[in-house]
């Protein structure tokens, strides 16, 4: 379930997706628009860029727009920094 906007939006699929160095992968999702809460299927693709341990950075892609975005992660997986949208202060 992709609610967009939050934080945990991207953090879901980047800790359950246990991907590779390089590795990408596409899913589908069902997106929550909000404040109307409507539902509709959407595709969206991972890619883990980085080898380090724990993975810090992956990528993001809405296949339907196009829209990418490199996202941080911290220790736990939990995305940190969404760029254009939000950080994680402190």
């Amino acid at each position: 379930m992709d609610r967009m906007g939050s934080p945990v939006t991207n953090t879901l699929p980047i800790r359950n997706l246990g991907l590779t160095p390089e590795e990408e992968r596409e899913i589908r999702m069902a997106c929550i628009r909000i404040p109307h809460l409507a539902v509709s299927p959407q595709a969206q693709t991972y890619a883990r860029l980085d080898a380090g341990e724990p993975p810090r950075r992956f990528r993001y892609r809405n296949v339907a727009s196009g829209f990418t975005a490199d996202l941080m992660v911290d220790d736990e997986g939990l995305v940190v920094d969404h760029p254009g949208l939000w950080r994680r202060r402190g």
